[in-house]
């Protein structure tokens, strides 16, 4: 039995903020689920407040894609999720 999307989603975020307690205003951006793998994709995005401090109104942001065994809901993977602008 493959556990929920919104389980998946749930598991991405505690994932991220285990490693990255101090991010906020963390948004999901993209769902999907590869049949191959049996994997949920999960892209979540955040502030880059590295590239432009607090309070200067600009946006942009960081990626992040996880991988999320659709059977036990673990994160198998956490990597950076690179957005080209066409």
């Amino acid at each position: 039995m493959t556990i929920d999307v919104r389980l998946a989603v749930t598991n991405a975020q505690k994932y991220l903020s285990d490693f990255y307690p101090n991010i906020q205003k963390v948004q999901l951006e993209e769902v999907e689920f590869d049949n191959i793998s049996q994997q949920w994709l999960i892209t979540l995005s955040f502030p880059d407040t590295e590239a432009f401090p607090a309070g200067l109104g600009l946006l942009s942001r960081k990626y992040k894609l996880f991988r999320i065994d659709a059977q036990s809901g673990e994160v198998m993977a956490m990597k950076i999720r690179q957005i080209k602008n066409d």
